[in-house]
């Protein structure tokens, strides 16, 4: 599968992923919503800079991925803890993630800069801040 990933502009995500600061992203909620489950070792993801666009920029391939269920405190704290040298959060995106049940890491490497491509999307896609497709060209 591919993966359209948008990423936190007002968190900077996009120059640290450039700059080597970050390998890793955070996904969260409070039921089990993609990417939670449906990403996997080995799948491609690409990166949109904000939530705004619809400009792919660059492209990577998950090397892992973890998927939490009804963590809270110190079991969720513990797991950001130990990944915050990939994750590169802010206290304002721990304290955003730090309420969510159900939480996925997405680790990645291989990150390359590509031609832009745009998309579009549907309905139910635009309410998200993570797509699942077959193909995104």
């Amino acid at each position: 599968m591919e993966h359209i990933v948008y990423l936190d502009s007002r968190a900077d995500e996009y120059d640290k992923i450039i700059h080597g600061k970050k390998s890793m992203v955070i996904r969260g909620s409070s039921k089990r919503l993609a990417p939670y489950g449906k990403v996997f070792e080995g799948d491609k993801i690409y990166f949109v800079n904000g939530i705004d666009t619809n400009s792919i920029l660059a492209e990577a391939t998950v090397v892992r991925v973890i998927n939490t269920e009804n963590l809270s405190g110190a079991g969720l704290s513990a797991v950001v803890e130990n990944n915050m040298d990939k994750l590169n959060l802010t206290p304002k995106q721990i304290e955003r993630w730090g309420t969510k049940r159900f939480i996925v890491l997405v680790e990645f490497d291989n990150f390359r800069l590509i031609d832009t491509i745009e998309f579009g999307y549907n309905d139910d896609e635009a309410k998200s801040d993570w797509i699942i497709t077959d193909s995104v060209q």
